[in-house]
């Protein structure tokens, strides 16, 4: 999926450590993580380094129509990211994160296959992992004065909603 890291192979062999090789995104071709990981202040929310630290409405949008369209995928076929924060987003932008950036979901080390039993849930995981990504990049949002004020309204309305369902995803699986 062009929104994914994409794996090259996988080495399972007993005879050998396993192994995955994955697809490599250059620095020097302008890819970067979004993103630094969260700090023991910070705990579970994302941190931005001096590449990205400031987002226009229109580069949220961008970034979030492109990691629900990779999540969609993921989910469709049976997995769960477990992890979806900034660091684990790499994008290569010319000057901003809009529609000619690219985008991909990458480190799937606590990536997982969705159970039956626990589907919903698990689904509602990520997607709550998703809404606290917008909501990290709309902390760190340019002035809104000098961008759409209604776009960064939706995004916050989207945020909010993806929240709410996620916690009425998470209040059937628990009656189930």
């Amino acid at each position: 999926h062009r929104r994914i890291i994409n794996t090259l192979g996988v080495q399972l062999n007993r005879a050998r450590r396993p192994a995955v090789a994955l697809e490599y995104l250059d620095a020097q071709a302008g890819w970067a993580p979004m993103g630094s990981r969260p700090t023991f202040e910070s705990v579970t929310r994302g941190t931005f380094g001096p590449q990205h630290s400031r987002f226009s409405p229109a580069e949220i949008l961008h970034v979030g129509m492109l990691i629900g369209e990779a999540l969609a995928e993921l989910h469709s076929l049976g997995v769960v990211h477990g992890d979806v924060y900034a660091h684990n987003v790499m994008a290569r932008a010319q000057r901003s994160l809009t529609t000619r950036a690219e985008i991909k979901l990458g480190d799937f080390g606590t990536a997982m296959r969705i159970t039956p039993a626990l589907g919903p849930r698990m689904r509602a995981w990520d997607m709550r992992a998703f809404a606290l990504l917008l909501d990290d990049l709309l902390l760190h949002s340019r002035n809104a004065s000098h961008h759409n004020p209604q776009l960064r309204r939706e995004l916050v309305e989207l945020k909010d909603a993806v929240l709410s369902e996620e916690d009425l995803e998470g209040d059937r699986a628990s009656m189930e």
